[in-house]
């Protein structure tokens, strides 16, 4: 590896390392404005699940197994 090698891979990793940084804050910007938005609702509804649940499971025979 010669030394332009070397300056263009420490350059690259200065770049990353900067642009890595400025992401983080950016997102944490994001967070920190979208929480007074999401206010907790006080009375939540019960969430109802897909499916039947008065159905029992029939147990196995030997032939199943």
């Amino acid at each position: 590896m010669n030394s332009r090698d070397a300056n263009f891979d420490e350059s690259l990793k200065e770049i990353i390392e900067a642009t890595a940084a400025e992401a983080a804050a950016a997102q944490e910007n994001v967070i920190q404005q979208q929480q007074p938005l999401a206010a907790p609702n006080p009375d939540p509804e019960p969430e109802s699940e897909i499916g039947s649940h008065n159905r029992k499971k029939r147990k196995r025979t030997d032939d199943d197994a």
